[in-house]
């Protein structure tokens, strides 16, 4: 049998942090206790990717994105929700974000 040899993929975490590193810890545990589906490596970094970006890059708002799944028993990481005047909306664009803030700093 002629198998073709797998190269590893590099991971690249985006946050060294041990905060960050404890919070990503749980959040494998919780996929495990679900019973979902074991990362691979290539889908492990297209996660870290998208939650640098969904995070801005603040290691806080990553570490609440984490919890907010775990907390709403999501099976993936999504942008956080925010609050206004008591009901839930998605997070805005980076865009209506800077025009909403335009003018106040």
């Amino acid at each position: 049998m002629n198998k073709k040899k797998i190269e590893p993929f590099p991971v690249k975490i985006p946050f060294d942090n041990v905060d960050f590193l404890h919070k990503w810890d749980e959040w494998i545990m919780y996929r495990k206790q679900r019973h979902l589906a074991n990362y691979v490596p290539i889908g492990i970094q297209k996660t870290f990717d998208r939650l640098f970006l969904d995070s801005g890059g603040n290691m806080q708002i990553a570490i609440k994105i984490i919890d907010q799944s775990i907390e709403k028993n999501w099976q993936g990481l999504f942008p956080l929700k925010t609050q206004y005047n008591g009901s839930t909306s998605a997070t805005i664009s980076d865009d209506k974000l800077k025009t909403a803030l335009a003018g106040r700093y």
